[in-house]
């Protein structure tokens, strides 16, 4: 009888572990799942493949679970090499500092402009009305400022002499500076251009048209890279579907944008086609985009620049893509 009563007592141990593992099955892969960590310049619709990537488990496929983490642009390159993040997303800030002579490599690029827009008051309509006028931009030497220098460029300026740049942080700020009239225009996104035309305010020039350059991109630490490759392919192949899924389906993106910006479908639609312009096909990193990032790191300084293939490895991005099969232009 106690051998029956056993016998019965192992049975149903093993009925409940079953059970347990049936009914969480998303804890128990997540336990499975590594860890990876990814530095982020900003929570924009720039950065929503990555998080569409995931909810949709592209990641998880890999075996990978993504931590995104908000870290401060020039702050990413020192934590990439300190080991305290797996990738650096800021794709601009990190190639002009390999371009500087920091061991690490640009692996992916989702996107090969900048979504910036000139947004200035309504009665400047030309780059003559813009002359001496004071712009908004995060910092100086940020990617807003060379925005906002290409921008002028564009117009007929000179973007050295003809116009003043204000540093006023956050985008919010430097709306706010527009209004009150401190600033006469400013660097922003198409979310928030957008609402600032809807108050009367003219958009007197998008920045991508003038400027091919890398905003959101992905680099590994050389270290990393050598020594954890399969990171890197797993990582991009996740991304790389992400990428392609907003470009073919902007349901998921335009949903994504009525959320982040507060608006309604119609103006979302609409941000999400200004913003498609700015995202790479595929994630390859276009050379003009690179080569303008390390133009702009080493201006000015003599003697010779690394090239694209010395801060650009497409070795994890052509390893994606062929288990994609996606045809790539390297």
């Amino acid at each position: 009888m106690k051998q029956i009563r056993s016998w019965v007592f192992a049975g149903l141990v093993a009925f409940l572990t079953f059970v347990a593992v049936v009914l969480a099955p998303g804890d128990i892969q997540a336990q499975a799942l590594h860890k990876t960590r990814i530095a982020i310049p900003t929570i924009n619709v720039l950065t929503r493949p990555w998080y569409i990537a995931k909810d949709k488990g592209f990641y998880a496929a890999e075996g990978l679970d993504p931590e995104f983490i908000y870290v401060q642009g020039t702050l990413q390159p020192p934590a990439l090499l300190n080991g305290e993040i797996d990738f650096a997303g800021s794709g601009d800030t990190c190639v002009r500092a390999a371009a500087n002579g920091l061991p690490m490599k640009l692996i992916f690029a989702m996107t090969h402009q900048p979504d910036f827009m000139l947004v200035v008051r309504p009665e400047i309509k030309s780059g003559r009305d813009l002359r001496n006028k004071k712009i908004a931009i995060s910092s100086v030497g940020s990617l807003t400022a060379v925005g906002a220098k290409a921008a002028a460029r564009g117009l007929g300026l000179n973007p050295d002499t003809d116009i003043f740049l204000l540093g006023m942080g956050e985008q919010t700020n430097r709306f706010a500076a527009l209004q009150a009239g401190t600033a006469d225009g400013m660097i922003v996104d198409p979310g928030l251009a957008l609402a600032a035309q809807k108050k009367g305010f003219r958009i007197l020039s998008r920045v991508g048209e003038q400027l091919e350059l890398i905003q959101v991109g992905l680099t590994m630490s050389n270290q990393k890279l050598k020594s954890d490759p399969e990171l890197a392919r797993r990582f991009l192949k996740g991304s790389v579907r992400g990428l392609i899924e907003v470009q073919k389906n902007p349901e998921e993106m335009i949903q994504a944008v009525m959320k982040l910006r507060k608006i309604n479908r119609e103006d979302a639609t609409t941000v999400y086609k200004m913003e498609l312009n700015s995202f790479t096909r595929d994630g390859t990193p276009s050379r003009k985009s690179v080569e303008s990032a390390i133009q702009i790191a080493l201006q000015g300084r003599p003697g010779p620049k690394p090239t694209y293939e010395d801060l650009v490895d497409l070795t994890p991005i052509k390893q994606a893509h062929k288990e994609l099969g996606i045809t790539g232009n390297y």
